[in-house]
């Protein structure tokens, strides 16, 4: 009797582990990410964060410029479009692109700021490299040289990897960073 508990009980233990994990399927998702789960985790993520749920009541069209297969999927007509309660000087909102099949197909982040252009740039870099890190190294870069006042835009690509993203921001004047995430 003894032998058969000792078989049994490291057995059972796996079978309940087993069914443990199954039945609570968790996520790990990041302020940026790039996995792209199906909404209802990101619906999850933004609540546990707070985050304010301003989606608009019409349908926002990407340019295929920044998401080159917008046409290419039937998504839902409306995105899920959330403020987060972000406590540094940055106002960030994430809007989440999803097929019929509750799939997320683009993830399309954007930073707003009044302040410096120093901070402002600090923040594209940190972006960048958290990119880097996540997808690989980038294989496409334009930055423009700040000679002038006017409103410029920098933007770095990465096409190359399974997860595709295109950051760019508009700079002087007018800081705005955006980032579009997808994977087709």
């Amino acid at each position: 009797m003894k032998n058969l508990a000792k078989i049994a009980f490291p057995f059972i233990l796996i079978l309940i582990g087993c069914r443990a994990t199954r039945n609570s399927e968790v996520k790990s998702i990041d302020f940026i990410d790039t996995n792209l789960f199906g909404i209802k985790s990101y619906l999850a993520f933004e609540k546990s964060n707070h985050s304010k749920d301003e989606s608009y009541d019409h349908f926002v069209e990407i340019s295929t410029g920044i998401y080159p297969n917008f046409n290419k999927h039937k998504l839902k007509k409306k995105s899920k479009r959330f403020i987060r309660a972000d406590k540094s000087k940055f106002i960030s909102e994430a809007n989440y692109y999803y097929d019929l099949d509750n799939n997320v197909k683009l993830i399309f982040y954007e930073w707003n700021y009044n302040g410096s252009n120093e901070d402002f740039k600090n923040q594209y870099d940190s972006i960048t490299n958290l990119l880097n890190q996540k997808i690989g190294p980038y294989d496409y870069v334009h930055i423009e040289k700040d000679t002038t006042d006017k409103t410029q835009r920098d933007e770095i690509k990465w096409t190359t990897s399974e997860t595709k993203a295109y950051l760019f921001r508009f700079k002087n004047g007018f800081n705005q960073i955006r980032l579009a995430v997808y994977k087709d």
